[in-house]
C-alpha cells in the first residue's frame, strides 16, 4: 500500500499489537501511521523475554510499526511490582486482558 503525502497522521500508542493487527490494518487504510508499542508481558517470571521481544519485533516489522524490547523483570522487577501494586492498593489481575488469555 502506498501512503500519500496528503493522508493525515496519526500517532498511535499500541498496548498490545498482536491484539491490535486488525485494527492497525484499518487505520492504515486512512491515516499515515506512527505506531510504537511494547509489553509488560516480560515482568512476568513465566515468560521468556527473549521469545515475547522476539515475536514483538517481528509484528512490529510486519505492520510498520515500532516496537520497544525490554525485559522488566531484571533486577527483581517482577518483585517490586507486586510490592508498589500493594503499596498503593492497586489491582493485579492474572492474565494480561486479552480475551484469548482470560480462561487459562
Amino acid at each position: 500500500m502506498s501512503r500519500s503525502s496528503t493522508q493525515n497522521k496519526l500517532l498511535l500508542h499500541i498496548c498490545c499489537a498482536p491484539c491490535s493487527t486488525h485494527v492497525i490494518k484499518k487505520l492504515q487504510a486512512d491515516f499515515s501511521v506512527t505506531g510504537y508499542f511494547a509489553t509488560t508481558l516480560t515482568i512476568s517470571p513465566h515468560k521468556r523475554a527473549d521469545v515475547v521481544n522476539e515475536i514483538g519485533a517481528a509484528v512490529g516489522q510486519q505492520h510498520r510499526v515500532k516496537f520497544y524490547a525490554a525485559d522488566f523483570k531484571k533486577e527483581g522487577g517482577f518483585q517490586e511490582s507486586v510490592e508498589l501494586a500493594k503499596e498503593h492498593g492497586l489491582y493485579r489481575q492474572n492474565y494480561c486482558g486479552c480475551e484469548f488469555s482470560r480462561g487459562k
